[in-house]
């Protein structure tokens, strides 16, 4: 008699070999001097957590995070030329009421561009502006190449799983 493995057993093994992907990527970062591994480390959940083809994800996942990631920029620059005149809470409310609305606004138009993900790196990136605006073309840059390390690692993975799984079902019924 064949024994058959549980499901939920099945998709642990399979996430966690994700996670050591993950952790592999996150520790060659930390030893090569990339101090902000945030911004790329928060592609893979929400890789896992979005709905659609991996195409649209890893589509809306850069082409948003990008997005958040400079209107953070535009919206800090803008807000420091105007705290001087608006003072510093009335810059910031005004500013970032516009950046939140151009990422609410411009979702049914392009909505690659502006979807939750460029809510998410706003967020994120507002956490210490002055280090965001200082590095933000190194930022960048890392979200995009450290990104699609990640995302990358983590689709050959879930395609070899599969193929794996595929090639056991076939050796099974022959």
């Amino acid at each position: 008699m064949e024994k058959k493995q549980n499901p939920r057993i099945a998709k642990l093994i399979h996430l966690s070999y994700i996670f050591v992907w993950v952790i592999t990527v996150t520790l060659a970062g930390h030893f090569l001097g990339i101090h902000s591994t945030w911004v790329y480390s928060l592609v893979v959940p929400i890789f896992f957590l979005m709905e659609g083809t991996e195409k649209d994800k890893v589509i809306s996942i850069f082409c948003g995070g990008a997005t958040g990631m400079v209107l953070t920029f535009l919206m800090c620059k803008a807000i420091s030329a105007t705290a001087p005149t608006l003072g510093s809470m009335w810059s910031y409310l005004i500013f970032v009421t516009i950046a939140i609305a151009i990422l609410m606004l411009m979702m049914p138009f392009a909505h690659y561009f502006f979807n939750n993900v460029g809510f998410i790196y706003l967020i994120v990136s507002v956490i210490d502006t002055k280090a965001f605006c200082t590095d933000f073309v190194t930022l960048l840059i890392s979200f995009f190449v450290g990104g699609a390390i990640y995302i990358g690692g983590a689709i050959a993975i879930v395609h070899f799983l599969k193929y794996r799984a595929k090639k056991k079902a076939t050796a099974k019924s022959n």
